[in-house]
């Protein structure tokens, strides 16, 4: 299954790889351990659906169509192999990657900085070499959902399977936080079953 890209790196005494993630503060200390970040276009979108959803922001609604291109293609090309969703996404994805780029580039030069529009086109702006990775690489997907799903954070399509492995790590953790290993190893088998 693609998206988890971790793999171990005994001799780093780590893990090694490319995490799909938003831009939560903790992740960057990874990025310095050979860890490579790759961003997740569900959180970059939904910075423009919440503008639109609060503001009624015509800028994003603009923008949230260019995203729904991209999910698009990515329904295309959930079931191929590799090589085939990778030509696909060079094809398809990355034209629409780039005008997506050059729209928020333009908009937000109009725009003052501070503002809610603002922010919401910065997140993406700043983060948009790790946004796009997963166009170069078949084996990244263009969000971290199923991630997301079975860690036990909300998502847009949680899968019954990831919901069990959450409710059972849920259980083995109580209601504190786990250790980066029982995430890992949350992820790991749901990734393996299916």
């Amino acid at each position: 299954m693609p998206g988890l890209s971790l793999a171990a790196a005994p001799e780093q005494g780590g893990w090694q790889g490319t995490l799909v993630c938003d831009d939560y503060a903790a992740y960057k200390s990874l990025f310095t351990k050979g860890i490579v970040e790759s961003g997740c276009m569900a959180h970059a979108r939904r910075k423009l659906f919440e503008l639109h959803a609060n503001h009624s922001s015509q800028i994003a609604e603009a923008g949230l169509k260019l995203f729904g291109q991209l999910y698009e293609v990515e329904r295309e090309v959930k079931a191929l192999d590799a090589d085939q969703r990778l030509q696909i996404r060079q094809a398809k994805a990355r034209p629409i990657a780039d005008a997506l780029h050059e729209w928020m580039r333009l908009q937000r030069g109009k725009i003052t900085d501070g503002s809610a529009t603002a922010k919401a086109l910065d997140y993406s702006l700043k983060r948009w070499t790790a946004l796009t990775r997963y166009l170069a690489d078949a084996q990244l997907p263009i969000d971290n959902n199923t991630a997301h799903a079975a860690s036990g954070m909300s998502c847009i399509t949680p899968t019954p399977k990831l919901c069990r492995i959450r409710l059972a790590r849920k259980r083995s953790c109580g209601d504190g936080p786990c250790s980066w290993s029982s995430d890992l190893s949350a992820l790991s088998e749901a990734l393996e079953e299916g």
